[in-house]
């Protein structure tokens, strides 16, 4: 069984996992800061530059999947929903979209403008050798921008890791 390692990282935390997950009753409260994530108020955005791969898209897929999941327990709730664009492209993120949503940033600073903005309040610096090849990062980073809005950063030192992340942001649902 081939392993891969996973990076969950908010404001308190850095733990790494793998396939089993490790034991985490430790850091429930910290997974929670990042399911509890304003994910109705977000807006997904993957890189648009050429560095960008394609496999960056299949991760916002990925995540885009999960939140429309999301939108229809939602609507089940009883809350209304409006249904609006998901999805961006990092060169169509201004400051207005950053004043008024949430975002999820698919992808390292290389392959995305927007990762690279936020890239000197990652706790976890991702380049192309860090964390390392097939490596996964999670991380949420508060208030980055001033305006109260957060960012959660779904990424890896190469397209793998960035789709490995991905598919663990998933898998952080089924663990808690």
């Amino acid at each position: 069984m081939e392993r891969r390692s996973f990076i969950i990282q908010t404001v308190i935390l850095i733990l790494f996992l793998t396939p089993a997950y490790a034991d985490i009753s430790n850091i429930s409260t910290d997974i929670n800061e990042i399911l509890n994530f304003d994910y109705m108020r977000a807006k997904i955005v993957v890189g648009a530059s050429t560095p960008a791969p394609a496999m960056d898209g299949v991760s916002a897929s990925i995540v885009a999947g999960r939140i429309g999941t999301m939108t229809f327990e939602e609507e089940k709730a009883g809350f209304k929903v409006v249904l609006s664009r998901l999805t961006y492209l990092d060169s169509e993120v201004n400051n207005k979209t950053k004043k008024w949503y949430n975002l999820i940033l698919i992808g390292g600073p290389v392959a995305n403008s927007i990762s690279k903005e936020v890239f000197d309040k990652m706790e976890i610096k991702i380049t192309n050798d860090n964390p390392g090849p097939e490596v996964g990062v999670v991380q949420l980073i508060k208030d980055p921008f001033g305006y109260g809005k957060d960012v959660l950063v779904i990424a890896g030192s190469d397209r793998d890791g960035t789709l490995e992340a991905s598919k663990f942001w998933i898998d952080m649902w089924k663990i808690v």
